[in-house]
């Protein structure tokens, strides 16, 4: 028996350890009723949660006895580092957070409009409980509650080290209609994105476009079928933060376009197939709607001017492609 004890007391260690440092980066989830949008908001947090490496629990409380002075008491009684809730004063959601590890109560407004924003105020409560634990790393470090573990401090250097890097990478496929004012038809374009945002504002694009269905003209003598493609680098300007429901840009660029010409002769008439090179300065308005996480839906609107333009001849007609030509595309992003 007493060669076993060592060992029982090691493990008793290192479950007590392991139990600590659990508590401190425990975060309890207020649950002040059970409608649906409440149950989808906590689902969501807890998620948010988990991806800091922090472990949420969650608790229901009526809201007659809610308020928020009380997110202290509740986390304090759950060996929590913080406590989190979404609450509705006067019609007007709010979060409220009580951070043990920086003794502050917390409180941001939420957007009111939209069907289900759920989503959007689980992760407007992440952004703002990262904001406050970022004061762990400052050089006066603030009057804390409880022990701040290397677990949790771990935590606050991953929230300074976010907060620092605004700079994301968008990746956007989009199909939609393109039309060239000269006589040529409407044809089928997809549009793909690749851009880098190392601001909060400014950002540098490549902007790719290939055909779907060419474009026709029809003239005496037969067909004309064009299949026009293009690549350009554009800077991109964002009129919206990237952390709220809608964003809206706008890029201005050049590029090199590539079109394929092929005739299609009517009978007793000969055919031909040529390729025309120009220079493309362009212009995209895009707006997107945060969807779920890092996807997005977007429309775009593209506009761009072929220098020198493409002139199609046939013996009774004349027409000319990019003009300018529009494109208008919808289709969803990707940010990261």
């Amino acid at each position: 028996m007493m060669r076993r004890a060592p060992f029982l007391l090691l493990c008793l260690l290192v479950s007590l350890s392991a139990a600590t440092a659990s508590a401190q980066t425990t975060v309890v989830i207020l649950l002040s009723d059970d409608t649906d949008a409440q149950q989808r908001f906590e689902r969501r947090m807890a998620a948010e949660l988990r991806s800091m490496g922090f472990s949420p629990i969650t608790i229901s409380l009526s809201t007659q006895s809610f308020v928020p002075e009380q997110l202290d008491r509740i986390a304090r009684e759950h060996g929590a580092v913080a406590a989190v809730a979404l609450r509705s004063d006067a019609g007007i959601p709010s979060i409220w957070i009580a951070d043990r590890s920086t003794a502050k109560l917390l409180r941001r407004e939420l957007p009111v409009q939209g069907d289900d924003l759920s989503g959007l105020h689980a992760v407007r409560a992440v952004e703002l409980l990262r904001a406050s634990l970022i004061e762990l790393e400052s050089a006066t470090p603030p009057r804390e509650q409880v022990v701040v573990s290397p677990a949790l401090r771990e935590i606050a250097r991953s929230s300074l080290q976010s907060h620092r890097s605004a700079a994301r990478v968008r990746v956007a496929l989009s199909g939609g209609g393109a039309v060239s004012f000269g006589g040529m038809a409407p044809s089928g374009v997809g549009l793909l994105e690749l851009a880098v945002i190392p601001s909060r504002w400014l950002g540098i694009c490549g902007l790719f476009t290939f055909p779907l269905t060419p474009s026709r003209f029809s003239g005496g003598g037969g067909d004309v079928v064009l299949w026009s493609g293009l690549a350009a680098l554009a800077l991109k300007i964002a009129f919206l933060p990237p952390d709220i429901l809608w964003t809206l840009d706008l890029d201005a660029g050049i590029g090199g376009q590539l079109t394929l010409a092929d005739g299609m002769p009517d009978e007793g008439y000969s055919g031909r197939s040529e390729t025309e090179r120009s220079i493309v300065p362009l212009f995209r308005i895009g707006a997107s709607r945060h969807l779920y996480r890092a996807l997005s839906m977007r429309i775009d609107i593209l506009t761009a001017f072929a220098l020198p333009p493409i002139r199609i001849r046939t013996p009774e007609k004349t027409a000319t492609f990019g003009l300018p030509w529009t494109a208008i595309t919808l289709g969803f992003d990707l940010t990261f």
